[in-house]
C-alpha cells in the first residue's frame, strides 16, 4: 500500500530543517570527525521520559570479544513482543547513545521493550561484520526466550538497510525471520545509483552523494557494492515479512525506499510505503522536539496493530 502523507509541515519542522542543513550538509568531514560529531550531538537532548528505563549489557561475540547492548523498558511495556532496533550512521558511525533520541520515545509510544546493539563499523570492520552482528543480536534474543513471531525489527538509514539484509539472510538460511520490518529512510543501495541522488541533490537537508560514497567504500571494502546483503535493493523479496517504510520525498535516498517498495510489492510482501513531505532524512532523530516524530510513531503503531502485533 502506497500512502502519500500529505500534511502541512509544523513550525518546528521548518526550524529544524534549516538548522540541520546548516549543521550537517556539505561539511566534508572525515569518518573520525563524523564519529566525534555524532557523540557530541548525543549529549544534547531534551529530558528523556522518566517512564522508560535503560539497562546496559553485552552479548558474547567470541571468547574475548563482546558486543554492547541496551534494553529500553517502558514502565507499562506490553508482554511478549520486543523491538530489535538497528541504529543508523552510514555503517561508520552511530552507537547506542546516539540512538536514544529515537529509541526511548519509540519505546514509550509503542509500550514495547526496545533492544539496541552496537554492531562493528567500517572501515575497521568492513562487510560482513555488521551483518554478522545483526544476526548475532537476533539469535541472542531467541536464546533469551523470544520467538521469531514476537520480534519486530526496526532500522533507520544504514540500520534500515541492515535490517532488510538481515531478514534476507535469515530467509536464505531457511530460518524464521522477524514478524515485521520497519524501515526509516533506509539506505538500501550503496552503489548510490538511484535517480533521486540527482533529482534531490539540492533539496536534501542533510546528506550528499559524495558523503555516502565515502561511507559505502568504507563499509563494502573489497566486496562489490551491489552484493544484495550490502545493497538489499538488489536482493530477492519473496518470503520477507510485512514491511513499513517511511521516507521524506526530498531525500537523495528516496529511491532507495521507492525501489524496495516496488520490488516488495511485486513479490507479494505485505507492504506499507509512506511518503512524507517537508522533513528530512530520519526526522525522528530529533525525538520529541518535532511533532512529526510522534506522528511517525503513531503510524508505526497502527501498522503493527494491523498485523495483530499490538492490541487495538
Amino acid at each position: 500500500m502506497f500512502i502519500n502523507m500529505n500534511h502541512e509541515p509544523s513550525p518546528q519542522s521548518r526550524f529544524w530543517r534549516r538548522l540541520i542543513r546548516f549543521m550537517f550538509r556539505n561539511k566534508n568531514l572525515s569518518i573520525q570527525q563524523e564519529r566525534e560529531l555524532s557523540e557530541r550531538m548525543a549529549r544534547f537532548h531534551p529530558p528523556y521520559p522518566k517512564s522508560v528505563q535503560v539497562q546496559y549489557g553485552s552479548i558474547h561475540r567470541g571468547q574475548f570479544d563482546e558486543m554492547p547492548v541496551a534494553r529500553i523498558e517502558p514502565d507499562r511495556a506490553r508482554a511478549g513482543k520486543v523491538l530489535l532496533y538497528i541504529h543508523g550512521g552510514g555503517y561508520v558511525t552511530g552507537s547506542i547513545g546516539s540512538s536514544l533520541m529515537i529509541s526511548l520515545p519509540l519505546a514509550e509510544a509503542l509500550a514495547l521493550p526496545v533492544v539496541v546493539f552496537e554492531y562493528r563499523r567500517g572501515p575497521e570492520h568492513p562487510y560482513p561484520a555488521a551483518l554478522e552482528d545483526a544476526l548475532l543480536a537476533y539469535h541472542w534474543l531467541i536464546s533469551e526466550g523470544c520467538k521469531p513471531d514476537d520480534i519486530i525489527m526496526l532500522g533507520d538509514s544504514a540500520g534500515g538497510g541492515l535490517a532488510l539484509a538481515t531478514a534476507m539472510a535469515l530467509r536464505d538460511e531457511g530460518e524464521p525471520g522477524p514478524a515485521a520490518l520497519v524501515l526509516l529512510s533506509p539506505w538500501t543501495d550503496l552503489t548510490n545509483s538511484g535517480p533521486s541522488h540527482r533529482t534531490n541533490a539540492d533539496r536534501d537537508a542533510m546528506l550528499t552523494t559524495a558523503q555516502l560514497e565515502r561511507w559505502a567504500l568504507a563499509y563494502a571494502g573489497k566486496t562489490p557494492r551491489d552484493e544484495p546483503y550490502i545493497s538489499p535493493r538488489f536482493g530477492a523479496f519473496t518470503g520477507l515479512p510485512p514491511m513499513l517504510i517511511q521516507v521524506d520525498e526530498s531525500e537523495i535516498l528516496f529511491d532507495d525506499s521507492r525501489s524496495v517498495a516496488e520490488a516488495a510489492r511485486a513479490a507479494g510482501v505485505n507492504l506499507s510505503f509512506q511518503v512524507w513531505q517537508g522533513l528530512w532524512h530520519v526526522w525522528p532523530a530529533v525525538g520529541p522536539l518535532l511533532p512529526e516524530t510522534g506522528a511517525a510513531y503513531k503510524e508505526i503503531g497502527l501498522f503493527l496493530k494491523s498485523l495483530g502485533l499490538l492490541p487495538e
